[in-house]
């Protein structure tokens, strides 16, 4: 908050001037300085226009940057993405203030005092990279490449891809995702029960009723602006017919103030309220016969090939599961639940939806399974107005040869655990911290943070930037300081979307998938160096195979590799209006090709000339894709889980192993705590949330508007809660848990459940620019975090708090 306090109207004024006022008037005045950042010449004005990648969150969406000069001063929507189809959400909408920010680091720095100091000094690229590769290359000499940890952020596309395959060469197992949120939540729950590592959407705009448990979908989903166009579809896309929302979740958020109904829930039981209206649907016959009986596995009682009975979904939902068991656990009265089960069976095609990030949202894999369950329940499993899975799509994902030193070090287990610690998840960013400070299975001794800032965006990132310590050389890729990089001894300058060649690779939600194409719209700062070429520098000078793994020479032959790719797949075509994705539906549908393009040149030009390409086709019914391993079924009985990681002991309890291929999801009736009587509810602000960059003024500026509220971090109370512990509003009250305390002005909120205490996460950043740096507090710091025991993430929903008035 001091930060904001010292920072005048004046200057305020200039930053967001610099951004939205872009101006007629700049070509008399003085030289600005973000006309010297963009390295313009003075002139009469020259106007362009050019489509490009929103990089701002996990959306993919396309913008249609306005080029004045050479200079960005404006933005769009592109109108033909299939993603946003010329829509902006508010981050897109700062992309100008995020490439223009005067805290954007431009230079490698390298410490020159004890890390944490913030005593850096400025070094050429060439020295930085040699740093690093020294640093690899005396690791890899000693035959432990495995000592090597990259950890990747936000950033996709060619960054990504381009870390994948260094890490593959130089023969380190620990690829490592510390933002596992762009639709990937849901996951673990598709793999345990249709068998697919796909992700999943929904077709919302033409289902007939939609259960969203804590969903966020207009909070808090991986693609804001796609969510709130379906969402509006799903309202005025069907004259006449009222489709019906309910939205449960235990504050009164954006996305239940446009619902049809708002239900309370406790936090974090979420799946326990969907098998109590599973065991309703059962119970009174409500639920799709046929689907469960020809696609179904372990509905009912099944017996595996060693004779061994095992307990089905229908006998542990109708035992365990009775509504008025639920409503002692979630809060949620028995009669609500009758009511929401039969509603939900008789109004379809309808759609259960759980929330899919990751981060302070992420829920238990066993209750995402609960909640998918409910779909299988009602026949929605790949249908129109059900749940669609996306088809798959990898790039630049060629087999390539590596070398022994490479193939000993990927033989040896990765750092974030186990498979056994994480059965349904591919990384667990969580489990690092207990690896590098105990330093087993084996030491940590070079970590690489590739955009990634764990130390403020986990629940356990105190404990993380303290193992830092122990790591002997950590670099960093970012575009500003942050939490985490302020631990590294060499930080190299991230390039602005806006500066670089990159692709993504999305989905709408209908399934079809879309790559959206980057390129630079204008000159980069000098100096400026993308995060491929970064990366292939690194390689070149390691050498041999490693040298190898990356063979295009810069990131626009990369690109150019990937347009290769998908004019090679003979299908899909460039975005274009709606009308032109009708036709190419038509042709393909028939078994031709859209003949948009006659050969690779003009499909290249097409391509990046409109922003990117989508293949607008989604057959449903194509069960061999979307019910896979091992049964080709649905698994209410997890046979993924049976078959996997050794899942089922050699021998036990029937019963036990039963439960661990089950979605058990039983809560424990509220009980009196003396000591910590509430519940904390940590919830993401919609406008920071997945936001690549927090040094954004506009969007600290109006994060907490919905709440009157801004530049700070407060805490919710129930009116009635509040009276309890002598509180009024605007008090100052000290939030305490098992894990810490905060001192947080108070807004009274009769949209919060009684005896929950709600937090907002996005401010609390002690390192960065002057917009975020020190601004509000970071309620991770409460947090007393369980670990989802399929996964090994950590779950923010288990945390007892209290309160005193200060």
């Amino acid at each position: 908050m001091k930060e904001w306090v010292n920072l005048n109207r004046r200057d305020f004024l200039a930053a967001f001037g610099a951004t939205y006022g872009v101006t007629a008037c700049s070509w008399a005045a003085p030289r600005s300085w973000f006309l010297e950042y963009a390295g313009t010449e003075d002139g009469p004005p020259r106007e362009q226009h050019i489509n490009t990648l929103c990089s701002m969150c996990p959306g993919g969406c396309g913008l249609r940057v306005r080029l004045v000069h050479g200079c960005a001063v404006g933005v769009r929507g592109n109108k033909d993405h299939p993603i946003n189809r010329g829509g902006l959400c508010s981050r897109a909408s700062a992309v100008l203030q995020d490439v223009y920010n005067p805290d954007r680091l431009r230079q490698p720095l390298r410490c020159v005092g004890s890390r944490g100091s913030g005593q850096w000094e400025e070094i050429e690229w060439d020295a930085a990279i040699a740093m690093v590769a020294d640093k690899l290359a005396l690791l890899r000499g000693n035959g432990n490449p495995e000592g090597l940890s990259v950890v990747l952020g936000r950033g996709r596309g060619l960054s990504r891809t381009a870390w994948r395959r260094f890490a593959r060469a130089y023969g380190t197992p620990n690829i490592i995702d510390a933002h596992p949120d762009d639709n990937l939540g849901v996951q673990p729950a598709v793999l345990a029960t249709q068998g697919v590592a796909q992700r999943i959407g929904y077709d919302v705009a033409k289902a007939g009723y939609v259960l969203s448990f804590s969903s966020g979908w207009l909070d808090a989903h991986w693609s804001t602006e796609q969510s709130a166009r379906v969402f509006a579809d799903f309202r005025r896309g069907r004259p006449g017919f009222r489709p019906r929302w309910v939205h449960i979740e235990p504050r009164h958020s954006v996305t239940a103030t446009k619902a049809d109904e708002w239900i309370p829930i406790r936090p974090g039981t979420e799946g326990t309220l969907a098998l109590g209206i599973a065991h309703v649907m059962i119970r009174e016959g409500l639920y799709d016969r046929d689907f469960v009986g020809r696609h179904g596995f372990g509905f009912e009682d099944w017996t595996d090939r060693n004779g061994v009975s095992h307990l089905g979904f229908r006998r542990m939902v109708l035992q365990d599961y009775a509504p008025r068991k639920v409503e002692a656990g979630t809060g949620v009265v028995e009669g609500t639940i009758f009511r929401l089960a039969r509603e939900f069976s008789s109004n379809g095609p309808a759609i259960a939806v759980g929330y899919d990030g990751g981060g302070c949202g992420a829920q238990a894999t066993y209750h995402r399974m609960a909640i998918h369950c409910l779909n299988a329940l009602a026949g929605s499993i790949d249908v129109p107005g059900g749940i669609t899975v996306f088809q798959e799509l990898t790039l630049l994902d060629g087999e390539f040869d590596i070398d022994d030193v490479a193939t000993r070090g990927l033989a040896n287990e990765p750092l974030d655990g186990p498979a056994a610690d994480r059965r349904l998840g591919g990384s667990a960013i969580d489990l690092l911290t207990r690896a590098i400070k105990d330093r087993r299975p084996y030491s940590t001794e070079a970590l690489i943070l590739a955009e990634a800032d764990p130390v403020f965006s986990l629940a356990e990132g105190a404990a993380f930037g303290a193992a830092l310590s122990a790591v002997p050389f950590v670099a960093a890729i970012s575009g500003y300081h942050h939490d985490s990089n302020r631990h590294a001894d060499l930080i190299l300058p991230a390039l602005h979307g806006l500066h670089r060649w990159d692709f993504d690779v999305a989905h709408t939600l209908k399934g079809h998938p879309v790559v959206t194409v980057s390129q630079p719209v204008m000159d980069p700062p000098k100096r400026g160096r993308d995060a491929y070429s970064v990366v292939r520098a690194l390689a070149n000078r390691l050498g041999g195979k490693v040298g190898g793994a990356l063979p295009w020479a810069d990131a626009e032959s990369a690109v150019e590799a990937v347009l290769r790719e998908l004019f090679d797949r003979g299908e899909g075509a460039t975005f274009g209006p709606a009308n032109e994705e009708s036709w190419a539906q038509l042709l393909e549908t028939r078994g031709w090709r859209a003949p948009f393009s006659s050969d690779f040149a003009e499909f290249k030009r097409d391509v990046i000339a409109g922003g990117g390409w989508t293949d607008p086709i989604y057959f449903h019914g194509k069960w061999d894709r979307v019910l896979q391993r091992p049964l080709r079924r649905f698994a209410f009985s997890s046979a993924y889980l049976a078959s996997s990681f050794e899942a089922i002991p050699a021998a036990g309890d029937p019963d036990e192993v039963s439960a661990r291929l089950l979605p058990q999801c039983r809560a424990e009736p509220r009980t009196s705590d003396e000591t910590y009587p509430l519940e904390l509810y940590v919830y993401e602000l919609p406008n920071l949330v997945g936001c690549s960059s927090p040094n954004l003024p506009w969007l600290n500026d109006i994060a907490g508007a919905y709440m009157f509220e801004k530049w700070r971090t407060w805490v919710e109370i129930h009116p009635e809660t509040a009276e309890r512990f002598g509180v009024t509003a605007h008090d100052h009250v000290e939030v305490r848990t098992p894990r810490g305390r905060l001192t947080l002005p108070v807004r009274l909120y009769t949209g919060v459940m009684h005896d929950v205490v709600a937090i907002p996460f996005g401010f609390g950043r002690k390192s960065g620019g002057r917009w975020c740096r020190g601004i509000g507090e970071n309620p991770a710091d409460l947090v007393d975090a369980r670990t989802d025991p399929l996964t090994g993430t950590a779950l923010w929903t288990s945390t007892r708090a209290t309160l005193r008035k200060m």
